[in-house]
């Protein structure tokens, strides 16, 4: 008997710290689960119909002055990785 409740205590124990600890980083693990199924949706392993898809805007007629021009410059300026020279790095 003595040996049955020691199993069952260290049991509960293990289980409430394993708990605690999942409880205390449920946002890194949430953060991972998306990166992860994002990964394998990348590599092809899993798919995400939502993401299978793309929209494209075709314009019949092309900028042809400078101030045309000028105004399809922002469409390819808003990117993020053009974000980094603003923050001076």
């Amino acid at each position: 008997m003595l040996g049955f409740a020691t199993v069952s205590t260290a049991m509960g124990a293990t289980a409430s710290a394993l708990s605690r600890l999942l409880a205390d980083h449920r946002d890194a693990l949430a953060a991972g689960a998306v990166l992860l199924r994002f990964g394998l949706h990348l590599a092809g392993a899993l798919r995400i119909p939502v993401l299978d898809y793309q929209r494209r805007f075709h314009p019949r007629r092309r900028p042809v002055s400078p101030l045309g021009a000028y105004a399809v410059g922002p469409a390819f300026g808003w990117r993020p990785a053009s974000g980094r020279f603003w923050r001076g790095s």
